[in-house]
């Protein structure tokens, strides 16, 4: 960033989409602006490190750290690199010079006129074979030419790379659940068509489209989301989100029931419940919401979006039979335990 008395605009990708404007009037240190996907702005203060590539990110009121940026290509035109935020949030990033030439520089008014379409998506299951439909569909759907790249998160590390290089890899994982494809316009100005399908494993997975063309925004974004809709599943999805609302309802009909029991049938049927409860956290967390099957080998299976969701409703079909049950077990061990305090007591 030694280039002097410039203004620059580009954007950031990766698990967090903005646009960045960054002013320089020299030395070591300019100020970015970000204006996030969805909302949101922040500005920062940049530093660049002695004899480094780095740059330090840190908040323009508080001075507070934020994250850094690592300078990978710099020309007098252009700077691409790496950033990451103390949050753990990282991506690319990129930044184009403001043309001295007037008639050729976008409007001063371009980053108001930013579109941005965001459309939730249910789970989602991705075979090899669908994963590379799926960054074809992205390609077409971007005007040529343009660049994918894939943000991925493989045993707890995570790797970016263009969807080339990383399909290419021998060395990648079986299963992959936490994703971004994002497919954005190679054009010298400084905003671009971009398409993202952000898969997290959270539940918060969304297609995310931009430009400055708001009727182009709003159709990709509902071609992209029809199309990614054939690999969802949105019963597994609602159960991944919504599934432990049920321990609530148990617990709240335990407490409506005890008041007027006997000891021994609070003490038992808080037991249970806690058990059933635990049983339910615990299955709830290894329900995938998103797969992504790497290896092109995997045969794929048929309706594997919908078994996750499937197990999940025959386990809480398990649950719910046993609670219709609860009345007469009840009673069983209530007996049984009364006959062994007898019979001690004797």
């Amino acid at each position: 960033m030694e280039n002097t008395n410039q203004r620059w605009v580009g954007y950031l990708r990766g698990s967090r989409t903005a646009t960045l404007f960054l002013s320089s009037s020299g030395g070591d240190q300019a100020i970015l602006a970000l204006g996030f996907t969805g909302g949101g702005d922040l500005r920062l203060i940049l530093s660049k490190e002695t004899e480094s590539s780095n740059v330090l990110l840190s908040l323009e009121d508080t001075k507070a750290p934020f994250g850094t940026a690592i300078v990978e290509q710099e020309t007098e035109d252009q700077i691409k690199g790496v950033w990451r935020f103390l949050s753990g949030a990282e991506g690319i990033f990129e930044l184009n010079r403001e043309k001295s030439d007037v008639s050729n520089a976008p409007p001063a008014t371009a980053l108001d006129r930013l579109r941005n379409r965001e459309i939730p998506l249910g789970a989602i299951t991705l075979y090899r074979a669908d994963l590379d439909r799926l960054i074809a569909e992205l390609e077409t759907l971007v005007p040529a030419p343009n660049i994918t790249t894939i943000r991925a998160v493989e045993n707890e590390q995570i790797a970016i790379e263009q969807a080339a290089q990383f399909l290419a890899r021998r060395d990648y994982v079986d299963v992959v659940r936490s994703m971004t494809i994002s497919t954005a316009e190679v054009t010298s100005a400084p905003l671009k068509k971009i398409a993202n399908v952000i898969l997290n494993d959270d539940g918060s997975s969304l297609i995310s489209v931009s430009s400055t063309d708001e009727l182009w925004t709003e159709a990709a974004a509902l071609r992209l989301n029809k199309y990614v809709n054939q690999f969802s599943s949105r019963f597994t999805g609602i159960l991944r989100k919504h599934g432990l609302n049920v321990n609530s309802f148990i617990l709240i009909a335990i407490i409506i029931w005890m008041p007027d029991r006997p000891l021994i049938e609070r003490i038992i049927v808080f037991a249970i419940g806690m058990v059933i409860i635990f049983g339910i956290a615990k299955s709830h967390s290894l329900l995938p919401y998103n797969r992504v099957y790497l290896d092109p080998e995997r045969q794929k299976k048929p309706f594997s979006k919908e078994i996750p969701g499937a197990t999940m409703a025959a386990f809480a079909g398990i649950v719910t039979a046993g609670l219709s049950a609860a009345p007469q077990l009840f009673q069983v061990a209530r007996r049984a335990i009364e006959s062994i305090m007898a019979w001690l007591g004797s």
